[in-house]
């Protein structure tokens, strides 16, 4: 099977390209021939250079340019366009919505193709920055590009729903996702004890301040330190700035009492991430949207006990859900807090109990599970256009 995957910000970086990325690996080694199409940046990207190994790269360079805020429309040229054509998918995947660049797929494909949003289609994405523009582009998209799109797939049951309410005729399929490919984490419940006693804490993620919850997160976490009788807690922000976001958030740090105990790393390479969630006790994320972050992965994968907001996508599996050291709780100051404050006191059991579920965190979470789920749903996908 040839498969093209469509994200034209792949060189850029960041959670979309890296799922994209996992993704289309675990495909190219179970076999099939596997093509991401993506922009040549000229640009540094977000984390790391993207590298590709098993799947190979179709890269091109726009004809032109239309800006609007900050979507762009880029058109390909001749020249690239039959370089797109001369991979004769089976099937193309388009990823990331709100991007009109995505709009140029009917125009150079006829096979079948599906779209993952990755969050793209939350109510919330409609109800911030340039409301106006998404809601237009949205129009556009559902004449020019989602009447073509033989199924829709979603991360989560949120996304399903999401989904669904803009498009109520769509064929939607749920597959979650994996790991960053490129944080070698290593399962280790346990990490070297500091003799401070502190318990550490950690996120990983851009620091975008309202999707991420982090005003949440040190509203909480200067709460819970205020309750706790015995150890001291530390936490680390591993990610980049977003929007001047980090001088606000250490000034809000200084002002909750707690600039000493939090620390920010910026963005580092995989291996840098894979090192922290290794030092760390318990891994917290109080997103007030988010699909299905990487990051969460990871850091179950590494073992971690971990407090996590309901509005988290990763959450809605039951796989993730039942596991009994991962708290669930809506993206609120006072259950955050709470939490907080129980791992820290109850580290040794829970550690424990992250051990005894390995196999099933290892298991949900494998690309290569993950890719035989997409590439069964792509051949039935082909197999009903015949």
């Amino acid at each position: 099977m040839r498969i093209l995957h469509w994200y034209p910000n792949f060189q850029a970086g960041g959670g979309v390209a890296n799922a994209v990325l996992g993704l289309a690996l675990g495909q190219a080694r179970l076999g099939a021939e596997v093509y991401v199409a993506a922009v040549r940046s000229s640009y540094g990207p977000l984390y790391e250079p993207m590298q590709v190994e098993e799947v190979r790269l179709v890269e091109w360079e726009p004809n032109r340019t239309v800006r609007v805020r900050r979507a762009c429309l880029r058109q390909p040229r001749s020249d690239d366009v039959r370089r797109f054509q001369a991979t004769t998918p089976d099937l193309v995947h388009v990823h990331g919505e709100m991007n009109p660049d995505n709009l140029w797929i009917p125009q150079l494909f006829t096979c079948p193709m599906i779209l993952s949003p990755h969050g793209g289609f939350h109510p919330q994405v409609f109800k911030r920055r340039a409301r106006m523009a998404k809601s237009l582009y949205f129009q556009i998209a559902r004449l020019m590009l989602y009447r073509h799109m033989r199924a829709f797939h979603a991360l989560c049951g949120a996304e399903r729903e999401h989904i669904l309410r803009l498009l109520p005729d769509a064929q939607v399929y749920c597959v979650p996702g994996g790991p960053n490919v490129r944080v070698p984490v290593v399962f280790s419940p346990s990490p070297p004890a500091e003799d401070s006693g502190r318990v550490r804490f950690s996120f990983v993620g851009r620091l975008d301040v309202f999707t991420k919850g982090l005003d949440i997160l040190l509203e909480a976490f200067a709460e819970a330190g205020r309750v706790l009788p015995g150890p001291r807690i530390v936490l680390t922000l591993v990610g980049p700035d977003w929007r001047s976001s980090m001088a606000w958030l250490k000034h809000r740090a200084y002002e909750l009492g707690i600039g000493d105990q939090v620390t920010m790393t910026g963005a580092i390479p995989g291996r840098g991430v894979a090192s922290i969630l290794q030092q760390t006790d318990v891994y917290v994320q109080l997103s007030r949207h988010d699909g299905f972050p990487l990051s969460v992965s990871e850091a179950l994968l590494a073992g971690k006990p971990a407090i996590l907001s309901d509005a988290i996508g990763t959450t809605s599996y039951h796989e993730v859900a039942l596991l009994p050291h991962v708290r669930i709780l809506p993206p609120r100051v006072k259950e955050a807090a709470g939490a907080i404050a129980d791992f820290a006191h109850r580290l040794p059991e829970l550690k424990r109990s992250a051990e005894q579920h390995e196999g099933v965190i290892r298991e949900f979470f494998s690309w290569a599970r993950i890719a035989g789920l997409q590439l069964s749903t792509y051949d039935q996908i082909i197999r009903d256009s015949v």
